[in-house]
């Protein structure tokens, strides 16, 4: 039998209380207000633990210019051609919300102009209590995560040069690709204490957008090949980079 019907059954069945209307009336605005308190304090705990997660954080420098990047929905930004670097390879039924959440995310991300740890926290509050089904579900967070680190490929490989917004995109698409991580770590799986911001503030630092380290980011996370080619030419350099510090701290030591 289908469970409505059986409600409705069990309901229709149940003999009328004798109760006096005041005393139910009483009772019942005692249930809501018990209900909006409970709600109240959950509202509470999730600021909390919020709270709890960038309290972590200790301020360090960073730069940025003024160029900015829009959201991942805007006409500015072309759709993903040919290889997807990684996102929508695998069939995932819950992707409609997470398409949702992405646009209201960057937009509070990107009020401020800042782009740093703060606009982090701001987009997190600004989307936590509408957004909750994403938030807590690490699946629907890893969808997410996989669409920063496409598009952050994407302007990396489009190579549009610097000053641009492209610049800007790889970076900052990187920071909230880690911070998300972060995130899931900490709170939904709690495979780690806290939060590792030290990495964060170093992809801030991160001006140019063939930075070997931001390719390298991108290139651990994503299963293509795409940014291969660029992986090793930036690996040889620092190779290279690293041997002729060496030989010149050598010749230093060894001078009379």
């Amino acid at each position: 039998e289908c469970p409505l019907t059986l409600t409705l059954s069990l309901q229709t069945s149940t003999p009328q209380s004798t109760m006096p209307a005041s005393r139910k009336k009483a009772k019942g605005k005692a249930r809501k207000a018990a209900k909006a308190q409970q709600q109240e304090l959950a509202a509470a705990a999730a600021s909390s633990q919020r709270g709890a997660l960038h309290s972590q954080y200790q301020p360090q420098p960073h730069f940025r210019g003024d160029g900015g990047i829009g959201s991942p929905h805007n006409n500015n930004i072309p759709p993903l051609k040919k290889c997807q670097h990684g996102f929508g390879t695998e069939a995932f039924s819950g992707w409609r919300i997470c398409d949702s959440f992405m646009g209201p995310f960057m937009d509070a991300f990107n009020a401020s102009g800042r782009h740093d740890d703060q606009d982090l926290r701001a987009a997190m509050d600004a989307t936590y209590d509408r957004f909750m089904e994403v938030w807590k579900d690490a699946a629907k967070l890893k969808w997410v995560i996989s669409c920063f680190v496409a598009n952050g490929t994407r302007y990396i490989l489009d190579g549009t040069g610097e000053g641009g917004e492209d610049e800007y995109a790889v970076k900052d698409y990187a920071i909230i690709a880690y911070y998300l991580e972060e995130y899931v770590k900490v709170t939904l799986k709690k495979t780690q204490d806290k939060m590792d911001w030290r990495q964060i503030c170093e992809l801030q630092v991160r001006n140019n957008p063939t930075d070997h380290d931001l390719v390298k980011f991108y290139h651990e996370r994503n299963p293509c090949k795409c940014l291969e080619k660029l992986h090793k030419e930036g690996e040889k350099a620092s190779a290279l980079r690293e041997e002729g510090e060496k030989s010149t701290f050598n010749h230093n030591n060894n001078s009379p």
